[in-house]
């Protein structure tokens, strides 16, 4: 009996945490509103577990400009090699007149796909994207094609693609459209590749000397998102303490038609890194307050917490003469347990443990039914047999 009790005490004990360890963002006061322009959309996310700490109107159907290239990316850095020398067909600088590409020519040389990658990913080359479509896809309709593919195996299933680059100038173009959460959704994947999140970081980059370019017209590259120059600290204040962010990548995007989109990522003082994701801005410094701004919310109103020390008891539970739940916290290399919204009682687990926990609660449930059924039916006989009659 003790046993069955020391259960049920364990198993409403563990549902009840699991139920409200997991904290959420601090409620969203006046004080705290989100000071961004309704004809923006706009989504903040977590870059480790991917929960939403804000957004508005993350699923409308935009044109995502440059932030296309993210997914450029990740399509060569999964389908190419980076010493691979890139052939670059007269097609491929289909340029027009005001499209983003650092001047590349018909045919040049000593170019590789790393080289085409920076150009693209720091400076928003155009004429980069194109050359990395066609000699990795064969052509660019068949590179878009991996690209869509892509998307919906990452779950951006609002997302499709038309070209490489991000250009939208023409009717073509009309359905080269995303969301501010499949972008987020996009980024965060492209993120966990090393080289990805290496070049997408940088402030400049120079291009190496070739056939066409012993010296090129911008040498080095400066990188278009300019939350990463020249200082790329930022403050914001959280329990009357100032603490920094650093922004470390990843793309910006613009046309006439999609306005000013950013996506940048940003890791604070304590290790959090987040996502935002900010379109159709007006102008460029817009974009870039307003995802300053989004930023500063995010890590204000999603700390990390620290919820057991070392060797801590967490919990001690007596039953009778057992003892449950006594458990000491030992953390290696003295590191503190943290959380960020998302604790160690919503681990699979945990819960694996609970529904184990139930079952064998069950069990005992049904063999404490049966044998009262079994000694109710033994009564029953032996009061019938006591009251036969003699043969």
């Amino acid at each position: 009996m003790k046993i069955f009790i020391a259960i049920i005490v364990l198993v409403l004990s563990l549902t009840a945490y699991t139920q409200t360890a997991s904290a959420q963002p601090a409620e969203i006061t006046s004080e705290q509103t989100i000071d961004i322009s309704s004809d923006c959309t706009y989504i903040l996310m977590d870059m480790k577990n991917g929960q939403v700490i804000a957004e508005r109107d993350a699923d409308k159907k935009m044109h995502p400009a440059s932030t296309t290239k993210i997914m450029t990316a990740i399509i060569a850095l999964e389908n190419g090699d980076l010493d691979h020398i890139m052939t670059v067909s007269k097609d491929a600088l289909d340029i027009r007149d005001g499209e983003s590409n650092i001047g590349i020519m018909p045919g040049e040389k000593n170019l590789t796909l790393e080289n085409l990658l920076n150009a693209m990913l720091v400076k928003s080359a155009n004429d980069a994207a194109n050359i990395i479509a066609e000699d990795i896809g064969g052509t660019r309709s068949k590179f878009v094609d991996m690209m869509n593919k892509k998307a919906v195996e990452l779950g951006a299933i609002s997302t499709h693609f038309v070209n490489p680059s991000g250009i939208d100038n023409s009717e073509k173009y009309a359905n080269h459209l995303s969301t501010a959460r499949d972008l987020a959704t996009i980024a965060r994947y492209a993120m966990s590749i090393p080289i990805f999140r290496e070049i997408a970081g940088k402030e400049y980059y120079s291009m190496p000397v070739t056939n066409d370019h012993p010296i090129w017209a911008e040498s080095p590259l400066h990188n278009r998102n300019k939350l990463l120059w020249p200082v790329n600290s930022y403050s914001y204040e959280l329990d009357s303490t100032m603490h920094t962010y650093s922004v470390d990548g990843i793309k910006t995007g613009s046309t006439v038609a999609a306005g000013y989109n950013l996506v940048a990522s940003a890791v604070n003082d304590e290790g959090i890194e987040l996502i935002a994701v900010v379109l159709h801005a007006s102008d460029s410094d817009t974009v870039f307050n307003y995802t300053k701004e989004l930023l500063s919310y995010g890590f204000e109103q999603y700390p990390v917490k620290s919820i057991a020390s070392i060797n801590q008891t967490v919990e001690d539970a007596n039953v009778g003469n057992a003892n449950v739940g006594m458990a000491n916290v030992g953390i290696a290399n003295g590191q503190e347990i943290e959380k960020t919204n998302k604790v160690l009682a919503n681990t699979p687990f945990v819960k694996i443990i609970i529904t184990v926990l139930f079952l064998l609660l069950g069990f005992l449930l049904l063999r404490m039914t049966l044998r009262r059924i079994s000694r109710m039916v033994n009564n029953r006989m032996d009061n019938n047999h006591n009251q036969s009659p003699l043969s």
